[in-house]
Order: structure tokens, then sequence, then C-alpha cells
């Protein structure tokens, strides 16, 4: 349905006229087997005359032009994004608010904590399970550190003692063994003062009543009953030790009160960076998609040391026409290991 013209050449008698014409690829030229024939005429001043056809070929199954395939990229977690999901003392800075007494903390089942001796502040890594748990702390934050995605927003350290003992030496016991762990820390990270919280969190009731609610003790109600409604912490501490003759007291030492000697609980709040090339690289995709080949090249030349962005950029040069620098960038990316850009190559050079 379309004519195609030759632009006019003269020629002298006997001489030649070698032209090409080229023809867009037509959806419909791919539905059936194609023959191709040249009708020719001869065009005077006065008169057009036909001359004899030229049958080219027949039965000819032409293809489409062939399109490289793109495949979306996934989005790389941070160290600190990747660290979270098994490391359950890691926040993200969006969660953090500054420590309340109504933050209960101890119900975190992955925070560290390191434990101490009875009435002491001293930081002792032979106790309990503390090397480890020390060792974890430190591994956790230099992982962050070292990635360029990820930093430390807030280091919360909440100090408490068991409720057993006089008040005001438990919450000076309280204060002093946060603060041994933050000196911990920082003896092997030297961070900024600016990113510590250093709570107080004096007698750990709050655990303790959870302690007690969870556990099979005789005097359970009774205990329950009196955290709930003695105010004054000293009498509490009495009634409790005065109740059925000390036994159920006795049971708190032995089960609950030897695990609250500890620094208490320790969260991480971490920044993360996007991984912003794979959101260049799926967005160049787009661009693609809707023709804008010179867009996509202008997004992705920049981060093309980034090995996820060679397939599409090398697609938007191919696109674009610039076959060599496309097949360079294909080589690069199969180089790679990426099967997307392997098929692409395949297909190229066997002239899909």
């Amino acid at each position: 349905g379309k004519t195609y013209e030759v632009p006019f050449y003269q020629t002298v008698d006997g001489g030649e006229l070698q032209y090409d014409c080229v023809l867009p690829y037509e959806k419909w030229m791919g539905r059936a087997p194609v023959d191709l024939s040249l009708l020719c005429e001869r065009e005077g001043c006065c008169k057009v005359e036909p001359l004899p056809g030229i049958f080219l070929c027949s039965d000819v199954k032409l293809r489409p032009p062939y399109v490289p395939s793109v495949q979306p990229v996934a989005l790389i977690p941070s160290v600190a994004e990747r660290l979270a999901e098994v490391e359950k003392v890691l926040f993200p800075m969006a969660e953090y608010e500054p420590y309340s007494d109504s933050m209960t903390v101890w119900r975190d089942r992955g925070a560290l904590k390191v434990y101490f001796p009875l009435d002491k502040s001293d930081l002792r890594r032979d106790y309990r399970n503390n090397d480890v748990t020390l060792g974890r702390i430190v591994d956790i934050l230099r992982q962050i550190y070292a990635d360029d995605r990820s930093d430390v927003g807030k280091i919360l350290i909440v100090g408490f003692a068991s409720p057993e003992g006089p008040l005001g030496r438990n919450t000076r016991l309280a204060g002093a063994r946060a603060e041994v762990l933050k000196e911990y820390v920082n003896s092997y990270l030297e961070l900024p003062d600016s990113l510590y919280e250093v709570a107080n969190g004096g007698e750990a009731w709050g655990e303790l009543r959870d302690r007690v609610e969870e556990s099979t003790f005789d005097c359970r109600d009774e205990m329950l009953d009196i955290i709930d409604h003695t105010a004054d912490l000293g009498r509490r501490e009495w009634l409790l030790r005065r109740l059925d003759g000390g036994e159920p007291f006795k049971d708190l030492l032995r089960s609950v009160f030897s695990d609250q000697r500890n620094s208490g609980y320790m969260r991480v709040y971490y920044t993360s960076e996007p991984d912003y090339n794979a959101i260049k690289i799926n967005r160049a995709q787009g661009m693609i998609a809707e023709g804008d080949f010179d867009g996509a090249v202008s997004l992705l030349r920049p981060i093309r040391e980034d090995k996820r962005c060679l397939n599409t950029l090398a697609t938007a040069y191919y696109r674009l026409g610039d076959k060599a620098t496309a097949l360079d960038l294909f080589k690069q990316a199969a180089a790679m290991g990426d099967k997307v850009a392997i098929q692409n190559l395949e297909n190229i050079e066997n002239d899909y």
C-alpha cells in the first residue's frame, strides 16, 4: 500500500544505475512468507513506459528487528538492613525514641545483655556469657561503619539493677553499669558522645513483674498484687520478702534476680541509604520502554562502574543505533555473568 520512489539520476545509454531501498519492517510482514518483486518503469518527458519486472525472491520469512531484553534489578539491602534481619538489637533510626520508664526494652528477645556480679559494676569478660556478647556488640558496630550505605544513628544503653537491696544504691549501680558498657564500646570504636544515650533504668520492677507473670510460682498472684498495688518501692520489696515466710522471695533470688544483675539492654539504631543505583537502573528501563533512549544513557552513564547497569546501558545504545558501543557493553556484562546480556549478545552476533 506504499510507494517508495527512487531518486532521479541521469544516465547515458548503456550505463548502470545502482541504488539501495530500505523498507521498514511492519507487523504484517511476519504473518506469512513474503515474495519480493521489483516493478520497473521508464519515465520520459512525455510518457511513462513499463519495463519488465525483476523477481527478487520468494518464500522469505521475515522477523522483526531484534530488541534486546532487560531485567529489573533487585535492590541490595545495606549491611545494617541485612544485619537487622538476624540481629534483633538493631532498629531503623525512624523508630528511635528517647528512653522512658514506659519503654519495655527487656521484652526485646534479641537484646544484648552483659551481666555483672552481685552489687558490682566491674565489667568482666569471663563472667557468664559476657565475652561472646561483648564481641558481638563490637562486631555489629564495626560492620555497620565499614559499609558506605550504613551508619549508626544512636546507641541506647539502659542500665538496671535487681530490686533487692536499698533503692538509692541500686539506682546508682544501674547507672554505673550502663556507663561502663559505654566506655567498653568506646574503647574499641571511639564514637562521638552524641551517638550514645545512656539511661538509668533503676530497679528492674517491670521486668520482674513480667517474669513473675510468666512463672509457676505458688504465690504468683500474691506477688503480682504486691507489685501492682504498692507504690513505695522499699515497702514493695519488704512485702515480697515477708510473703509466705520468705520462700517466694528465695525463689526470686534463685531464678530471677541473678539475671537482672546486668547492664540492662542495648539497642542500636541505624541509618541506611537506599540502593540508588538499582533505582536508577530500573528507572532507565522504564525510559527505554517509553522510547527515551538518550535519557536512559544519560542516567546510566555516570554509574557504569556498577556492573548491574551494563546490560541496560547497552540496550539503550543499541536502540539508539550505536551498535559498536552496545556490543562492547554487552560483552562486558556477559563476561561478568549477566545471563540476560549473554542471551542478548548471542542473538545479536547470530544476526537474529
